[in-house]
């Protein structure tokens, strides 16, 4: 099996958003996490860290059958 490259981001620390679009585009909640795919689609969204790496396995999974 090959490994993936996850690029992760903190809206606020790693990427500025001074006008809280990406908020609002998202509609995200604190503590949330927002998973967004390459292709610009949300995958998932979460407040539990390892939902994050279950759905990376289950896209893992499913791009190998």
């Amino acid at each position: 099996m090959g490994t993936y490259a996850v690029n992760a981001y903190a809206i606020g620390s790693d990427l500025l958003d001074s006008h809280a679009t990406a908020r609002s585009e998202y509609q995200a909640h604190d503590a949330e996490l927002i998973l967004v795919r390459q292709d610009g689609h949300v995958g998932l969204r979460t407040q539990d860290a390892a939902a994050v790496t279950g759905y990376l396995a289950t896209v893992r999974n499913i791009g190998s059958l």
